[in-house]
């Protein structure tokens, strides 16, 4: 037996650093996967896939303002993902011609991922410079420089993917605020990439199709956005009928900033019927939920006693001033009473692939253990977002992994369709919870098949099953990514013992099979 589990015997390291980049990854049969795979902030990620939610570091990144990844739509694997200035590979590595990019450094949308219509090889990165990023890139950049594309090769460098050097940095326009989006086409194929002009009142709106990036379109609304304008996140309702965009203002003013909601035609990529739901200090995050229903936004305000807020408006209630009468205030309650934040809630907003909306914002909570009152990193969310009011379920979880200092500045910027119409599963296994996973095996003894079922199912996967006789020869090999665990076939070898070992994410366990007669 000592041989045989020698032979199985589980690398945790590697096998963990398989289950980060997402070689072997699902999530939901029917979700799209380019965004199961986060990676933000101070060398932190999080992988959604296998419906865990887990916490990592080694990314590299080191980014205050927004960053964008992208994972393969079938398999959840990561691809590449960047921090607009840099592009690292899926081996946590950068690109060879990854480096300068125009992105901004503390930009709200710093970079945007988008694939290229009709070529699953590539993918256009679009960034913007951040307001506050004032020290040109060269002698051709103006202070305030514009929005740029590179295109992204995955063929390239043995199929880890690099920047095409001819398209680095391509300008698309001379000046641009922060605000980056994108929505697809109605056509299933072609996509919409939407950003603001700076200095002026006018959306952009750029096609891109099979041909390449066609002519923009403009749309002039009466507010011209400066410096502080450009600040906040531009956000698509995730069935692409409707633009929220957060305008931000100088630290001075109080309520100058307009939260706008516009609709969109993902047909023809007309901007239209500009709204106003109220008027805030400085406003940030912005999003809708999955179903389409509800806009949440958030702010910042040092101006007055109640300090930043999140607050949700039901877009169903009717015109402009119905859903703003719809305003809900969704406090987080600390759980304890010992510590923590009851109304942390200023920064960016997102949904995720889990369903759910989070909130980019860390901090330190205390939490009572028994007689021990112990900090730990909470990260802060949204469980039903779907739902109106606190029905929401304004909830916290742990972050197992470094952090950066509570900043909600950082979350990485995806295309929202890919959380459209999506409901919250439960992702709440945690790696010490699969490190006690066991399993069972029936009928054994057998003649033909063996079932595998385990308590806790979604600790299988990623997983491979290994078949070996008694001599510890290998005779089977096979992975397993998702449900259901496919069973065994052992009717065609002959009577006697053999060894069924099941390797996952992070252990390794061996049973004894009987081939009967």
């Amino acid at each position: 037996m000592s041989n045989i589990q020698s032979i199985v015997a589980f690398n945790h390291k590697k096998v963990l650093s398989l289950l980060l980049i997402g070689n072997l990854l699902a999530l939901q049969c029917l979700a799209q996967k380019e965004a199961n795979v986060w990676i933000f902030d101070e060398d932190l990620g999080i992988d959604f896939n296998f419906e865990r939610f887990t916490p990592f570091n080694g990314t590299g990144i080191d980014q205050p303002g927004g960053s964008a990844s992208i994972c393969d739509k079938t398999t959840g694997a990561l691809l590449f993902y960047t921090d607009g200035r840099n592009v690292w590979n899926r081996n946590f590595a950068l690109m060879p011609n990854g480096t300068q990019l125009r992105g901004g450094y503390t930009s709200d949308q710093a970079a945007l991922i988008v694939p290229y219509p009709g070529n699953d090889n590539l993918y256009y990165l679009f960034t913007t410079k951040s307001y506050s990023d004032t020290i040109p890139l060269s002698d051709v950049d103006s202070e305030y420089s514009g929005l740029y594309y590179s295109v992204i090769d995955m063929r390239l460098n043995k199929g880890l993917g690099d920047v095409v050097e001819q398209t680095k940095n391509t300008r698309l326009t001379e000046k641009s605020t922060e605000k980056l989006t994108a929505v697809p086409h109605v056509n299933g194929r072609d996509y919409w990439m939407i950003t603001h002009e700076w200095g002026t009142d006018r959306f952009i709106v750029f096609p891109l199709t099979e041909a390449g990036i066609g002519s923009p379109d403009y749309f002039s609304f009466g507010l011209t956005y400066g410096h502080y304008e450009s600040q906040g996140r531009l956000h698509a309702s995730p069935d692409g009928s409707m633009l929220a965009c957060a305008v931000s203002s100088p630290p001075s003013y109080e309520l100058a900033n307009p939260l706008e909601l516009y609709d969109f035609n993902a047909a023809t990529g007309i901007i239209s019927n500009r709204r106003v739901l109220g008027n805030y200090p400085h406003l940030y995050g912005v999003s809708f939920s999955p179903d389409n229903s509800k806009l949440y936004f958030s702010f910042f305000d040092n101006y007055r006693p109640y300090g930043d807020r999140l607050f949700q408006l039901d877009l169903n209630a009717g015109e402009t001033e119905a859903i703003i009468n719809t305003q809900t205030l969704i406090n987080f309650v600390s759980e304890t009473g010992i510590g923590g934040n009851d109304t942390i809630s200023g920064g960016m907003l997102h949904l995720a692939p889990d369903g759910r909306l989070y909130i980019s914002i860390f901090g330190l909570s205390a939490v009572r253990d028994g007689n021990e009152v112990i900090e730990k990193n909470r990260m802060f969310f949204l469980n039903k977002p779907n739902l109106p009011g606190l029905l929401c379920e304004p909830s916290r979880r742990d972050v197992n992994a470094n952090v950066r200092d509570a900043s909600g500045d950082s979350f990485p910027n995806f295309i929202q369709s890919y959380f459209n119409n999506l409901e919250p599963v439960d992702n709440s296994t945690t790696f010490e919870d699969c490190a006690v996973i066991d399993f069972n095996t029936y009928p054994n003894p057998t003649n033909g098949y063996v079932s595998i079922k385990s308590e806790i199912n979604n600790c299988l996967f990623p997983g491979r099953v290994k078949v070996y006789n008694s001599l510890g020869q290998l005779l089977n090999s096979f992975e397993v990514l998702s449900e259901p665990f496919p069973s065994v076939d052992f009717s065609g070898y002959s009577p006697g013992i053999y060894y069924l070992v099941i390797e996952t994410f992070n252990k390794s366990s061996v049973r004894q099979i009987i081939r009967s007669l």
